[in-house]
């Protein structure tokens, strides 16, 4: 059994890295501390935690409160996981004021359409709604990640990883 999260095991040459946190596919939740020793050693370091809300515990190991310390920093979130959207392809990015208006400068622009904005804002701003449904889909997930994993397991020829999400890594 593998337990979550574990201390980030890469360090690979270069100016910039991607992590995802879980990591997409393996489910792999990241130590934040293990993390923060990555920041510090990159230029520019782009975390996406686009499944960290429906991870169970996930939010503990976030790169966000690190954004007010290192200007090197810019963490994805996503609302299509967490809300079940995605067609409406909603998220937003943290960083320092700088990094973000360097970002505003560069990026390819990405509209928003008003239903999707109202969405956006309807689902952010009322804090108690959101903290109950990610409390029920940390139950869901907790309760069937091990029934799942256990049936997954009996299936011949397929290796099946341990996650610390919603969704499992396999290969036969």
């Amino acid at each position: 059994m593998i337990f979550f999260p574990q201390s980030f095991p890469l360090h690979p040459k270069g100016d910039v890295i991607w992590i995802t946190n879980p990591h997409n596919p393996t489910g792999q939740l990241w130590d934040k501390n293990s993390l923060e020793e990555v920041v510090k050693k990159y230029k520019l370091v782009i975390c996406d935690e686009a499944f960290l809300s429906i991870t169970p515990n996930g939010d503990k190991e976030s790169l966000i409160p690190l954004t007010k310390k290192f200007d090197n920093l810019l963490v994805l979130r996503s609302l299509t996981k967490i809300f079940n959207i995605p067609g409406l392809r909603l998220g937003y990015v943290i960083g320092s004021s700088k990094k973000l208006k360097q970002w505003e400068i560069n990026r390819d622009p990405w509209p928003l359409n008003a239903f999707s904005i109202k969405a956006g804002i309807d689902l952010l701003s009322n804090k108690k709604f959101y903290e109950q449904w990610t409390k029920q889909i940390h139950s869901w997930i907790n309760i069937e990640k091990k029934r799942v994993f256990e049936k997954l397991l009996k299936i011949e020829k397929l290796k099946i990883h341990n996650s610390s999400t919603n969704f499992f890594f396999n290969r036969k």
